[in-house]
């Protein structure tokens, strides 16, 4: 392993490795995030083995359009970073080797000890770092472009908004649509001129499953002309329904068996915060890094809405904005990356 040492040249050789391609989502949209922090201070090589750096789709779900100088060699540099639920490889860094995780796999015990530093996104992970791999995890926390989110109290409708991708896979962490439209045609039946827009990916044939599953749910419920769909939204979009949305659901971990299946840190709450949406959320995983209501039962989450709505007053878009530019900025970020590896 090598020891934990300061990086003292001006611009230090990187190589990023992640195996995190093939979807769109937050965990994903992190793992770039971090690449780019340390692109923008290092000489850094992104490496692609046989593959591309990113999925096709992913500049237009989150708007990103950096691109990385791409190797596919792996070779020694002063910094190496691997990013992976899978596999952990030999390090290969000579001042400094990092682990990036979003939550930790626990067969990966042994080999995270030849590494020197353990970075995630939230304390919730970071207490699993802890229990699963006996290191102390460094917290950085992903960020939210605030130029591309708006909080206006005037623009807001009776909209809930949740934005996920459309699955359901046994021991992964499913966003849970199908509960929240159980929830939403509770709340149907009290409040008649609300709807519920579902925004998401769909990625392959078990997906486009799932999505025509949560329809049909839908229209059983009574709830079908209320429930909006939104299959595969460009970035732009999803930006205008965060801009309506009175109030964020998210249901992440909702009968879940453990702690990988719950919602890690939820980038979509920050970014549905910084466009003044109320949150409320599944009270499991990473929700404690928001200042949010909490729900454990469909029921809850329509009492809790109601009563937000009762209460809320014209400052609630602009007070959920600020947490967001205060904890979840793209400066705080760089910074944090920036004295993980270098002495002021």
């Amino acid at each position: 392993m090598a020891s934990k040492r300061w990086v003292t040249t001006d611009k230090p050789s990187v190589l990023f490795a992640t195996t995190h391609k093939d979807r769109t989502g937050g965990g994903e949209l992190y793992a770039h995030q971090v690449a780019k922090q340390l692109d923008s201070m290092c000489d850094l090589r992104y490496f692609t083995g046989n593959t591309g750096p990113l999925h096709p789709d992913f500049g237009k779900y989150h708007g990103s359009r950096h691109r990385f100088t791409v190797t596919g060699l792996v070779h020694p540099t002063d910094i190496f970073v691997t990013c992976s639920h899978f596999q952990i490889p030999r390090p290969t860094g000579r001042h400094r080797n990092v682990v990036l995780t979003f939550f930790p796999n626990p067969d990966h015990r042994a080999a995270v000890r030849q590494y020197d530093t353990v970075v995630t996104c939230s304390n919730f992970s970071a207490k699993w770092v802890k229990k699963y791999w006996g290191k102390k995890a460094t917290v950085i926390h992903p960020f939210v472009d605030l130029s591309s989110y708006r909080a206006d109290e005037k623009k807001k409708a009776k909209s809930i908004l949740s934005v996920g991708r459309f699955f359901r896979e046994p021991h992964r962490h499913s966003k849970r649509q199908d509960t929240l439209i159980k929830a939403f045609a509770i709340l149907h039946k009290k409040e008649q001129d609300w709807s519920l827009v579902l925004a998401g990916s769909v990625l392959s044939p078990s997906d486009r499953n799932f999505l025509e599953h949560c329809k049909s749910r839908a229209r059983d419920l009574g709830v079908g002309e209320a429930v909006e769909f939104h299959e595969n939204a460009d970035f732009g979009s999803l930006c205008g329904m965060y801009g309506e949305a009175e109030f964020y659901w998210h249901a992440n971990g909702y009968g879940s068996d453990g702690p990988y299946e719950t919602e890690h840190f939820g980038i979509v709450i920050a970014e549905a915060m910084a466009s003044g949406c109320t949150p409320i959320i599944y009270d499991a995983g990473g929700c404690g890094d928001f200042p949010a209501r909490t729900w454990r039962t469909p029921a809850e989450l329509v009492r809790k809405t109601i009563s937000a709505h009762k209460t809320n007053t014209k400052s609630a878009p602009v007070i959920y904005r600020k947490f967001v530019e205060e904890h979840f900025t793209e400066v705080q970020m760089n910074a944090d990356v920036r004295d993980l590896f270098f002495r002021r």
